[in-house]
């Protein structure tokens, strides 16, 4: 599998955020005196992420997928599930959220955003192994929360507004693959990508057409969190959160020197 050089992969982000800071309003990579943190380094720090959930624990680590450091969830099982909000991201309306996700288990990564209460938001899943499919499901209809989404009858059960094959294949669980998790939420518009990141040329550009989409006028606005379902020894990584212009209010000479970049990063991988 194909490893990828972070140092690379910053100086792509680290050129987009300071040519793009309007529309990037959150961005964490989780390494050690990052220029490239948004609003700043604090969002960085292992105290800034705090679970809702008591058993959850997440470390900083060295990611085996990316060959650096990126935020790593110790503990697996139903009863560690549950949201760790973004910290400062408490009124998204319409933007991206995306991140890069690992999985050293079977389970799933996710988005719970506009929320503003334990039963009250939307949950977009990436599912892995048990469950390989995108979800997407209202924290209304009790999904999400501290339990595993078959728990909660979000999974496979009926609760869930939209299920859809990740088409993804067999996704490797040894934290060395490293998949693209991409949220935009216009409106009442929802889509959602889900890709491998070695077939990507740029990750903050055109990632195709998306694997789901979906309309909902429930929710406007709120809070924005990482959710997991029994997700152990799993990473996450660059979580970043955009405005309304999304990646495409992206300046030209930004984006253009981000796609060399990256370019260079696939050239590098091994």
């Amino acid at each position: 599998m194909a490893k990828w050089r972070l140092s690379s992969i910053l100086i792509a982000l680290s050129v987009f955020t300071i040519s793009a800071s309007a529309q990037i309003v959150f961005f964490a990579d989780f390494e050690d005196n990052s220029s490239a943190a948004v609003p700043g380094p604090e969002v960085n720090e292992l105290s800034a992420w705090v679970p809702d959930n008591g058993g959850q624990v997440w470390e900083l680590a060295d990611h085996p997928g990316t060959g650096s450091q990126g935020l790593f969830n110790s503990q697996e099982g139903c009863g560690t599930s549950g949201n760790t909000p973004l910290p400062g991201v408490t009124n998204f309306s319409d933007g991206v959220m995306q991140m890069l996700l690992a999985t050293g288990d079977d389970d799933s990564w996710g988005f719970v955003f506009r929320h503003s209460g334990d039963d009250t938001g939307y949950l977009v899943m990436f599912g892995t192994v048990e469950t390989p499919a995108i979800i997407f499901a209202r924290l209304d209809d009790g999904c999400g929360g501290q339990q595993c989404a078959d728990q909660s009858g979000c999974e496979n059960g009926g609760a869930e507004l939209l299920q859809i094959d990740h088409g993804l294949g067999a996704i490797t669980m040894d934290n060395t693959q490293v998949l693209v998790g991409r949220v935009e939420a216009i409106g009442s518009s929802i889509k959602v990508w889900y890709v491998d990141i070695a077939n990507v040329a740029d990750p903050m550009g055109d990632l195709g057409a998306p694997t789901l989409e979906i309309t909902d006028t429930t929710h406007a606005s709120g809070g924005v969190s990482v959710w997991h379902e029994s997700q152990g020894v799993s990473f996450i990584d660059d979580v970043i959160v955009t405005g309304a212009g999304g990646f495409d209010a992206t300046a030209v000479d930004a984006q253009g020197k981000a796609t060399t970049y990256w370019a260079s990063v696939k050239t590098a991988a091994r």
